[in-house]
């Protein structure tokens, strides 16, 4: 999946529904489903079919292009990490674990996931907007070895289910307990190490994951 795919789908959504709601006091989560009702599809994949058999006519692409001018939703939709606490003690996993990280980048090629390493902070793995198919890793350059297991952790789930798309970040339920796997990953790392104030503070991350997925 191409970083460019997912922001277009998700400016698309902010695009339709903004114009006829006001999209900023919902979640990204509630605009897709928003969308999805409104379009009457069950998924991105649907609609783009439905697209590509012309049901949907220049209107639509008027609005994916007059959103990409906007230039106002500049992230995509993923799986968020927040921050990575355990980079405070075991620094750059480049340095830290450099068999287990290059394990992991043997696994994400020979899985068909993109990796996408930023100089900026940047962590979360975003699904495919396609059910099947594998989505993409973002993970900051000097990320620690715990925040590289958290979005392993993501990857082998989504595989595990199938590769489930991007509609699965809609389903808050699952959404939530595949962060809760994600977390509890970093979690053990941190008791293992006797830090319990790292413990403390990435579940209070969990916490924020939980509020940002729910809206309360």
């Amino acid at each position: 999946m191409s970083e460019s795919n997912s922001y277009g789908f998700i400016k698309l959504c902010y695009g339709v529904v903004g114009s006829y709601k006001d999209t900023s006091k919902m979640t990204t989560h509630q605009v897709i489903e928003e969308f999805l009702r409104h379009e009457s599809v069950s998924s991105a994949e649907e609609y783009y079919e439905k697209q590509r058999n012309n049901t949907y006519g220049k209107l639509k692409q008027e609005v994916l292009t007059n959103v990409k001018k906007d230039g106002t939703i500049n992230n995509v939709i993923r799986f968020d990490s927040q921050g990575d606490p355990l980079a405070e003690v075991t620094g750059d996993a480049e340095t830290s674990n450099p068999k287990e990280v290059q394990s992991f980048r043997n696994e994400l090629k020979s899985l068909g996931v993109d990796l996408i390493q930023r100089d900026t902070e940047s962590l979360g793995y975003a699904p495919a907007i396609i059910k099947g198919k594998p989505g993409t890793v973002y993970i900051s350059k000097g990320a620690s070895y715990g925040a590289w297991c958290h979005e392993m952790q993501h990857v082998r789930d989504d595989n595990e289910a199938g590769w489930s798309g991007m509609r699965i970040l809609t389903d808050k339920n699952e959404h939530y307990m595949r962060e809760v796997r994600a977390y509890q990953v970093e979690i053990n790392i941190a008791k293992e190490l006797g830090r319990f104030d790292i413990v403390d503070r990435l579940k209070e991350n969990l916490e924020k994951e939980r509020i940002k997925i729910y809206g309360k």
